[in-house]
């Protein structure tokens, strides 16, 4: 089931928030560089359609939403942070408390990466 926060469901604007956020970051970083939800967008931008997007997407999409609304209430912005250890550290702050706050997006391999 997803976690919905006021998702804004323009998919024009689902890529913007997704590629710059701390759940992204991170997840890339999980998966080798390749995002996870990348097929899927792509196929709904296609159709033009949020509710095309799997449930796993939908939920990822909520989730770096939530990554975003952290780093802002916390006055992180990870686009200025040069220092690749700060943005590390920052990253898996806030990722961390996404997960308290949402269903986590990761697959079970994904989960057994334990955040510090």
């Amino acid at each position: 089931m997803t976690t919905e926060l006021g998702i804004d469901k323009t998919l024009s604007k689902l890529f913007p928030q997704c590629s710059g956020s701390a759940w992204e970051m991170y997840m890339t970083g999980l998966n080798g560089g390749k995002s996870q939800y990348e097929y899927e967008f792509s196929k709904a931008l296609k159709d033009h359609t949020y509710e095309n997007l799997n449930e796993d997407t939908k939920q990822y999409i909520a989730n770096c939403q939530e990554s975003n609304r952290i780093a802002k209430e916390k006055g992180i912005n990870l686009r200025k942070t040069v220092d690749k250890d700060v943005m590390d550290r920052q990253i898996r702050e806030i990722c961390s408390e996404v997960t308290k706050n949402l269903p986590d997006a990761r697959t079970e391999d994904e989960k057994k990466v334990v955040f510090d």
